[in-house]
């Protein structure tokens, strides 16, 4: 799951559109990815001052050479196209880096 928090006083719009999914290791490196598209990319929802608005990822451990990636990059088409990266905490991903984007709440 990812997790989306607005800046200090703002309010913003932010849509299920996001794309560019990469899996990367520490150093930066690219591992597999393969992310699918989002169930309702219409999808949006409103984000106040001291809200949380969270997207669902399923993944699976299982396949043959599972990994644990360091960070998940995403660009965000909606805010300018620009790239954000986090750090992923979810442990190991599996099924060559397959990536569901889920529901945005």
């Amino acid at each position: 799951m990812l997790d989306f928090r607005t800046g200090q006083g703002k309010t913003c719009v932010l849509t299920n559109d996001l794309t560019g999914f990469q899996f990367l290791r520490g150093d930066g490196a690219h591992l597999p990815t393969s992310a699918s598209p989002a169930s309702d990319p219409h999808a949006f929802i409103i984000l106040r001052p001291g809200t949380v608005g969270h997207l669902d990822l399923k993944f699976s451990i299982v396949g043959d050479q599972p990994f644990t990636p360091h960070l998940l990059k995403f660009t965000v088409p909606a805010g300018g196209g620009g790239a954000d990266t986090v750090l992923w905490g979810d442990g190991p991903v599996g099924d060559n880096g397959r990536l569901e984007i889920g529901r945005l709440h």
